[in-house]
């Protein structure tokens, strides 16, 4: 997010809930999920002004149940969100979280699918990405059989990534070794990211493996990107 804010790309962050459920609240800890959902909101604003981001939006969803709210009322905060910022690329978790199995990694998964493939196609953004953790060591998602993979230097980004990652202190100050030596700690964090392209299926010959909106000219003849 950091390295195409930093190229002048309108980047835009929706989040499902303010992780009010979380079972790490802080120190001194947050006595109600009301508090801790306000501290969440704010160490997520914070992060996001250390990335660069251009704006956050919040889609109000309760924490830990995402796949048990109405599914179709949560369909309409996130298309409005679509319709708000107009992006040319869309990325979420893969179907199986990315980050970790959590039920909400897997839920916003598919809410976000559902809604990308809904919007018809004058309305839809150019591309639709899966991200791809480089912490897990399970095997390969089956989902990248026979996708393509786009991988992005974030080298240059990893003391940002690291900075935006303290932000959330209710979740990681317990993690003792990300409050190491900065540029110790940034060293150990991945040099690329990688991002499946599920959405078009398929990329224009030539077209760079190292940009996101490279595959997504080629295929809509896209001249400037947005999001």
């Amino acid at each position: 997010m950091a390295r195409y804010a930093d190229r002048g790309v309108r980047v835009y962050l929706a989040c499902a809930t303010r992780g009010e459920a979380g079972r790490r609240r802080g120190n001194p800890p947050a006595r109600s999920r009301d508090e801790l959902g306000a501290i969440r909101e704010r160490e997520l604003r914070s992060a996001a002004d250390v990335l660069g981001i251009t704006g956050v939006f919040l889609l109000g969803l309760p924490d830990g149940e995402v796949s048990r709210f109405d599914r179709e009322e949560a369909c309409r905060r996130l298309l409005a969100v679509f319709e708000h910022c107009a992006p040319d690329a869309v990325i979420t978790f893969g179907p199986d979280g990315s980050l970790s199995p959590h039920p909400d990694h897997v839920a916003v998964s598919r809410l976000t699918t559902r809604v990308f493939f809904t919007l018809p196609s004058d309305r839809r953004p150019a591309g639709l990405y899966y991200y791809l953790s480089p912490w897990r060591s399970s095997p390969p998602p089956r989902y990248l059989l026979d996708r393509t993979v786009i991988a992005v230097d974030v080298s240059a980004y990893r003391r940002r990534r690291l900075e935006a990652l303290r932000c959330h202190l209710t979740q990681v100050q317990q993690v003792s070794w990300l409050f190491g030596p900065t540029a110790q700690v940034a060293a150990t964090f991945p040099r690329c990211d990688r991002f499946v392209l599920v959405y078009p299926r398929q990329i224009a010959p030539g077209a760079a493996l190292d940009d996101l909106f490279s595959p997504l000219f080629a295929h809509a003849g896209l001249r400037e990107p947005s999001t």
